[in-house]
């Protein structure tokens, strides 16, 4: 679910949400090499392996 505020955040500035229940949503397609490549690059964070 963090990863998930940290996409939104990062790629779409958003600054509030709203905690629901939803399956199928499209961000579950991210895969956590993708994802930790992303952050050391962009963010300067090495979440490791």
């Amino acid at each position: 679910m963090i990863g998930y505020l940290v996409i939104s955040r990062q790629q779409m500035g958003t600054r509030e949400i709203a905690v629901l229940h939803y399956t199928g949503c499209r961000a579950q397609t991210f895969e956590n090499k993708g994802f930790r490549q992303y952050l050391k690059k962009e963010l300067g964070v090495d979440v490791g392996n």
